[in-house]
């Protein structure tokens, strides 16, 4: 199986994988997501979709094939600080849920998936919404909405992978399970570890990632205790390749020995309930990250602590669901730095957060849902103390946010359907966006979107059109500060319009097509009628896969991803232009599979990943002090044994 990229998924054709599980156990997981017939853009990405990706790739680079995606990599594979964009939105503006509970760090927003390595081999199912999409936890889905769930085997099991690669990449997992035992208890557990030399000089990527998951359930309650930890060690990459030396030397890095370290505990305690048509869920959070980077001399560290509690109610009537949550969390981190050994400075912070909202979903006929949404969203916070520049960083800030959504989705036959969709949501500035501009504002932003989607038995396809309105935008400036954060200020107004296709055909049982393109306008306006691009927004991104299965020979699977011309700044200028790009993919599967006594089966699973195939020379990322250029043709091999 491919990453899925048929349109049916993202208006209400499959549904949600976490709702394939039993009941119960599906209240955790969809609280927050888009129901197979909420009228927002969304695809799916099932379990063995993700299980069976390129090992080298951190989750943004599996999730590169989703439409208007863009993804990179600061040091030049899949692995190390990866990020990706979504509609020309930056991870700072996207909202990420592992559970329910965001990922998203409190105060630079960001989602550092460095962190938390290895989630591909854990995960249940990925939901990446578009644009503002349902209410989740956390600020405003600017760009894109991305809910990752954890799931239960339901039999016993265990597997052992290994693989290996191009700039001295290796790496392995190994995983258990119980199953569901017949008094209701289970339990699960995962480890991997891997390193990359990296594809730019002195970046090397150490990561590892713990994971385990134990808990009870029957048929009206379900108690589980979820752990994962992440920890890396890499080199510093976000000084990126200085512009005059790329052609002459890509894989100089301007920060040789610099390293940047950090481990991230999460720890998850759910208890469900059902009652009949009514079904309660609640988990308690806490989420414990430290870290530094350290220059030779320096060292600038951050240790902070998470506190969330959520709890979600779902009322499923004949005609109407209906579903309201409370998610209040608190943050408490220390910025601090060292120089010879000495403190140099201390910024302490504080961030509370309380979200109140309500679902309905009325199915007025068998072919008409409404839905409407509310939220009520406040935050506090306060830092106090200098920071990383012996300025002083003593800041108090009280927000309160209101953002409704309405959206309607109409079967017009049986393989037809039309959605319609509106919504109002908010963003408070960030930490960084605060020490350039203590004045700085919150941004503002209106998305409307409306699709057409035909599902056929050979051919599905849907287009979706969308315009995302801003007030105050939050735009960045091309200049990164001395952490690595992209420096922001307000503008008057600014706008995201476009087109998203995509299709997929399926000619015979072992052929299948996918694709998908996005042709987009993105541009701002700032105290003048002149509108100006938006920096590192393509108005065309596209990806096509092609696909030959068979039983007996394997998968073959061709991928291309082809991303417009674009600029690092807001000046539109050609001298400051990361050009276009088309890079290409091909890997190989085959799965043998053989019996182990009586009652066990066995799985030995091949996979070869040929990455870059025409040696591209390119880069995907840039800003004013240089390129984050990309690894020239390279490939990987992976084993997998399982026994189940």
């Amino acid at each position: 199986m491919l990453l899925t990229l048929s349109p049916v998924n993202s208006f209400a054709g499959v549904e949600p994988d976490g709702d394939k599980v039993e009941k119960l156990d599906s209240v955790v997981v969809s609280a927050s997501r888009a129901g197979k017939k909420t009228p927002v853009t969304y695809t799916m990405v099932g379990k063995e979709e993700l299980g069976g990706a390129n090992p080298i790739n951190s989750l943004p680079m599996v999730l590169n094939l989703q439409p208007s995606v863009v993804t990179y990599n600061e040091g030049g594979t899949g692995r190390g600080n990866s990020a990706m964009t979504v509609r020309g939105s930056k991870g700072s503006q996207s909202n990420v849920t592992l559970n329910g509970i965001t990922l998203n760090d409190a105060e630079s927003q960001e989602v550092f998936w460095v962190n938390i390595p290895g989630l591909s081999g854990i995960l249940g199912s990925v939901q990446m919404q578009r644009g503002l999409g349902t209410v989740s936890a956390g600020p405003g889905s600017f760009g894109a909405g991305i809910d990752l769930a954890t799931g239960v085997h339901d039999a016993a099991s265990a597997s052992a992978d290994i693989s290996a690669g191009s700039f001295g990449t290796f790496g392995g997992t190994v995983s258990a399970s119980s199953g569901t035992l017949p008094s209701g208890f289970y339990a699960d557990a995962a480890f991997s570890l891997s390193h990359s030399d990296g594809y730019i000089r002195n970046a090397p990527a150490d990561v590892r990632s713990i994971y385990g998951v134990a808990g009870w359930k029957n048929d009206n309650n379900s108690v589980r205790f979820t752990f994962l930890q992440g920890k890396q060690c890499t080199g510093i990459t976000w000084e990126g390749v200085p512009f005059e030396i790329f052609d002459k030397d890509p894989r100089y890095n301007a920060a040789p020995g610099a390293t940047d370290n950090y481990i991230q505990n999460h720890f998850q305690l759910n208890y469900s309930h059902l009652w009949h048509a009514l079904s309660w869920s609640t988990t308690l959070n806490y989420s414990k990250g430290s870290g530094y980077y350290a220059y030779p001399g320096t060292k600038d560290a951050l240790d902070n602590g998470l506190y969330v509690v959520r709890t979600d109610l779902n009322v499923d009537l004949n005609k109407v669901n209906l579903r309201a949550g409370v998610y209040l969390s608190h943050y408490d981190g220390q910025h601090f730095g060292e120089a010879d050994g000495a403190q140099w400075y201390r910024n302490s912070a504080v961030k509370n957060e309380a979200d109140i909202w309500q679902r309905a979903e009325w199915r007025v006929t068998d072919r008409v849902l409404l839905y409407e949404e509310l939220q009520y969203r406040g935050v506090l916070h306060n830092m106090l103390g200098p920071d990383e520049y012996c300025q002083s960083l003593d800041y108090q800030g009280c927000r309160n946010f209101l953002s409704p959504r309405l959206g309607v989705n109409l079967r017009i036959a049986d393989n037809q359907g039309f959605r319609a969709y509106a919504a109002i949501g908010n963003r408070e500035p960030s930490r960084s966006d605060i020490q350039a501009d203590f004045s700085v504002r919150p941004e503002r932003m209106a998305d409307i979107e409306a699709a057409y989607s035909y599902d056929g038995k050979i051919f599905s396809a849907e287009a979706n059109v969308y315009a995302m309105e801003y007030r105050d935008m939050l735009l960045e400036t091309g200049i990164l500060n001395s952490s690595g954060y992209a420096v922001k200020s307000n503008v008057e107004r600014g706008f995201r319009r476009g087109v998203e296709l995509s299709a997929s055909a399926s000619a015979t049982s072992w052929l299948r097509f996918d694709g998908n393109a996005c042709f987009s306008s993105n541009r701002y306006k700032d105290g003048s009628d002149v509108s100006k691009e938006i920096l590192l927004s393509p108005s065309f991104v596209g990806g096509l896969s092609v696909i030959l299965d068979f039983e007996k020979a394997g998968r073959f699977r061709l991928t291309t991803k082809y991303v417009g011309k674009q600029y690092w700044d807001n000046s539109s200028s050609e001298e400051h232009l990361v050009p276009s790009y088309c890079t290409t993919d091909f890997d190989y599967s085959k799965d043998f599979y053989f019996k182990l006594g009586v009652h066990r089966q066995g799985r030995l699973g091949l996979g070869i990943f040929l990455n870059n195939i025409f040696n591209r020379h390119y880069y995907a990322y840039a800003y004013s002090g240089g390129v984050y250029p990309a690894a020239p043709f390279n490939c990987s091999l992976k084993i997998t044994f399982a026994v189940y």
